[in-house]
């Protein structure tokens, strides 16, 4: 079961929440499959429990932020789309490899990412936040020393926590976070503030998410070498902006 299911809104709340529709699509392979490709399709790799930029939708479609940006600018290009899935530890190094050419899953850009990677222009501005039970006094860097904190391992915010002297307690995907936060295991998670924030707005009132401690640019990763596909992914979100600027 997964815990992030439970609270997830759909596709018009996350419009009210200042997000972009989100799409849906199928999962077509598996990890291990990501080196059995046609040559004219995209591939594109994601963490599929990042909502609100990917998450497992009904009947086992992947949907989000990111992938209605991909789905629109593989038609626009007449190409077939092919998603897998992975841990975000596995994202960008995959795109790296070659053996996918996008990666998307609410990734931050960094000048350390854009060694081996591209990125589109950003697409939002998001940041690190803390997500705590109600009740209890709310995490900061300082008093977070003496918490047990769950990150995604490799992602930003383990870099800022690790740099901050923290060890935080790592997982795999944001749903393991959450879940282990759930249970008791840990007593706070530090994450994407909108991934945290769905699900506080979800839970009841039984959780709340800090202020933002630090500010991120997202954007979508594209292997080195197509210009073509940066370029179309920068005119889709430069649409999507101008449509959201429209409705305001």
């Amino acid at each position: 079961m997964r815990i992030l299911s439970h609270y997830l809104v759909n596709a018009a709340a996350v419009v009210a929440c200042g997000a972009m529709l989100a799409g849906c699509d199928k999962e077509e392979s598996p990890q291990d499959n990501a080196t059995k490709r046609d040559g004219n399709e995209l591939v594109l790799i994601v963490s599929p429990e990042s909502p609100p930029f990917t998450h497992i939708g009904e009947n086992g479609e992947i949907c989000g932020i990111d992938m209605e940006l991909v789905r629109d600018a593989a038609k626009r290009m007449g190409r077939p789309l092919k998603v897998i899935t992975a841990d975000f530890t596995s994202l960008l190094p995959a795109v790296k490899a070659g053996k996918a050419d996008i990666a998307a899953s609410g990734i931050t850009i960094t000048d350390s990412r854009m060694r081996s990677v591209d990125f589109t222009d950003k697409y939002m501005n998001d940041g690190g936040s803390f997500l705590y039970r109600r009740g209890t006094t709310p995490p900061t860097l300082v008093t977070a020393e003496r918490l047990r904190v769950a990150t995604v391992d490799s992602s930003t915010h383990d870099f800022y926590l690790t740099n901050h002297g923290l060890d935080p307690v790592r997982y795999s995907t944001c749903d393991d976070t959450i879940k282990a936060l759930v249970l008791g295991k840990v007593d706070t998670v530090y994450l994407d503030h909108s991934i945290l924030s769905l699900f506080a707005d979800n839970s009841n009132g039984a959780f709340e998410v800090s202020p933002l401690v630090t500010k991120e640019f997202i954007g979508i990763a594209v292997r080195k070498g197509m210009p073509e596909l940066k370029a179309v992914l920068n005119e889709v979100i430069k649409e999507r902006h101008e449509k959201e600027r429209d409705r305001k």
